[in-house]
């Protein structure tokens, strides 16, 4: 398991969630690199993080380490990426299978439209989740949204 700022242990894949953003992770590396500007304006401040034994983290804030040399995405005026440092809290929260039901059902909530103009049945979604019986198969649901 990859460690993360002050001795945080996250088990990967993980979901962040910041206000109505939600993603998904595979590995550290995927969640520790951003663009100057996310980093600049502290994206990271304050993001949550479930990772996949339904432990939830929470990210005080992220010091840049070095550029990457890859782009968020191609084309020639495409943002640059940087690998940050994550400050963890040093407290995390194991969640129950209905908190954590409940925290993917907020997120996924949060914006409806996204949904919709992607052309998931966000209503679908929820009940998927809903009938889901472990964080396991909360995750079977999930990830093929993010992915």
């Amino acid at each position: 398991m990859p460690e993360l700022g002050v001795h945080v242990l996250v088990k990967f894949p993980v979901i962040s969630i910041k206000g109505g953003t939600i993603d998904i992770h595979k590995s550290e590396g995927e969640l520790r690199r951003c663009t100057k500007l996310a980093l600049k304006k502290r994206w990271y401040d304050g993001l949550t993080i479930l990772d996949r034994d339904g432990v939830l983290h929470t990210v005080r804030g992220a010091k840049y380490v070095r550029d990457t040399g890859q782009k968020a995405y191609p084309g020639l005026f495409a943002s640059k990426l940087v690998e940050v440092e994550l400050e963890m809290e040093v407290s995390e929260r194991r969640l129950s299978l209905e908190d954590v039901r409940q925290t993917m059902r907020r997120a996924l909530s949060a914006d409806p439209g996204f949904w919709e103009s992607s052309g998931r049945d966000l209503s679908k979604v929820l009940k998927d989740l809903d009938a889901a019986a472990s964080i396991d198969e909360i995750w079977q649901v999930v990830t093929p949204l993010l992915t």
